[in-house]
């Protein structure tokens, strides 16, 4: 069955260069635990950080969706480094959504 997985990891800060390399990393590895993903979501903030209020809760509103649309939320290793990531890690155990974070419990070290 082809998965659709959301991919999370702290981008605040990354150049594209390390950027792109996680990502790559995060889909391989979303590969080898699922086979086949049919979509990769990656939500990536290109903010220069000078964001309001409403303009940060409705970027939360969209990734809350996207991570609903989903079958598999797919978190990096260093996830609970970034505040973005601990709500987003928080939605998925209040609600229940199918999560893995990266090298815990699955041998991908």
């Amino acid at each position: 069955m082809v998965k659709k997985v959301f991919i999370d990891y702290p981008y605040s800060g990354l150049d594209a260069t390390v950027s792109w390399f996680i990502r790559d990393r995060l889909k391989k590895l979303a590969t080898k635990m699922f086979g086949t993903i049919g979509v990769a979501i990656i939500f990536s903030d290109d903010c220069d950080g000078t964001f309001d209020l409403d303009g940060g809760l409705q970027r939360l509103g969209e990734v809350i969706k996207l991570m609903g649309e989903a079958d598999v939320v797919l978190f990096s290793s260093d996830w609970y480094k970034d505040k973005d990531c601990k709500i987003r890690m928080n939605i998925c155990q209040r609600y229940g959504k199918l999560f893995v974070v990266e090298g815990v419990n699955h041998g991908d070290d």
